[in-house]
């Protein structure tokens, strides 16, 4: 398994680590990159909207779902952005949209 550099993340990667207060690595011990997100629905949307960024750049690609809560979170999130119209857009991505779960409970 291969280690992306910092350069390469995706936008919303970038986004997530900026919103996050850890470093996405600690060398020397640490070789893959982390994005550490606070709860539960939190990851369900960071994995949402890593998946649209995704798709839109495989628009025939196929997915697999575990289940489970931050699947459901996943889920609803791509439900809510599709309902929306927003799923294709993501100029509307920011730290407090990723950040938006940390209240959550």
């Amino acid at each position: 398994m291969s280690k992306r550099p910092l350069a390469e993340l995706t936008a919303v990667e970038r986004v997530a680590l900026q919103a996050s207060p850890f470093q996405p690595l600690y060398s020397p011990r640490e070789k893959i990159n982390t994005i550490v997100v606070a709860n539960f629905p939190a990851l369900g949307k960071l994995a949402a909207m890593r998946f649209i960024e995704w798709v839109q750049h495989n628009p025939g690609g196929v997915i697999s779902l575990p289940t489970g809560k931050t699947p459901e979170h996943f889920i609803d999130f791509i439900a809510h952005r599709q309902n929306a119209g927003t799923l294709h857009q993501m100029g509307d991505l920011s730290a407090g949209e990723l950040d938006a779960a940390r209240g959550a409970k």
